[in-house]
């Protein structure tokens, strides 16, 4: 899991280690004592932390997010609704594959954040390692799928979506592969986008 945390200069020890035991409160209220926040980060007024899970029954401990605390008002950024549940999900993913398998629900479907990697991978090797995907929707049809949004992220540009849909099978786990023809298009939207605001920048 790669985690992006800006670094533009270094605190001093002291308030790095009150930011994180604010970090370490919040992450216990919200997501539990198994959750704690690691390897502080100073930029753009916060202090950044890997948010990372230690499986109780296991000595293995994994990356699931990270978390922000504000030096103006030392408080932390709250977690939005859909980090809390990546955070939860992203630990019973890493656990699940380390087995050779896939996180899956109670009711034996995959978890949102499982399909969400598999339909990233599947753009990464198909597009480029600039798209991924996103905002996902679990479809109920006689053969369930998992949806999302697909998304293109790139410094200078920031992030483009939505760029298209692409859906996984929430049983067994695989993505519903695009056309050359739906690929092509997706490729050319961006491409168009981008040229498109680099001239209204330059006028």
């Amino acid at each position: 899991m790669i985690i992006d945390i800006p670094s533009t200069a270094t605190m001093p020890a002291g308030i790095e280690m009150a930011a994180q035991r604010t970090a370490n409160g919040y992450l216990s209220d919200v997501l539990g004592n198994e959750y704690c926040a690691l390897h502080g980060v100073y930029g753009n007024g916060c202090w950044y932390f890997l948010i990372r899970y230690q499986c109780a029954d296991h000595q293995e401990s994994y990356g699931v997010g990270k978390i922000a605390v504000d030096t103006s008002t030392g408080k932390v950024n709250a977690l939005t609704d859909e980090e809390i549940q990546d955070a939860r999900e992203s630990s019973a993913v890493q656990i699940a594959n380390a087995r050779g398998e896939m996180a899956r629900d109670a009711h034996g479907y995959l978890l949102r954040y499982q399909a969400q990697m598999n339909a990233t991978e599947w753009l990464h090797e198909h597009l480029t390692m600039h798209f991924s995907a996103t905002e996902g929707l679990f479809i109920p049809l006689e053969h369930p799928l998992w949806q999302f949004s697909v998304r293109f992220r790139l410094a200078r540009v920031g992030e483009l979506k939505p760029l298209g849909v692409i859906d996984v099978d929430a049983q067994n786990g695989q993505v519903k592969p695009f056309s050359r023809q739906q690929q092509h298009r997706i490729q050319e939207r961006v491409r168009e986008i981008i040229r498109h605001r680099e001239l209204a920048t330059a006028a």
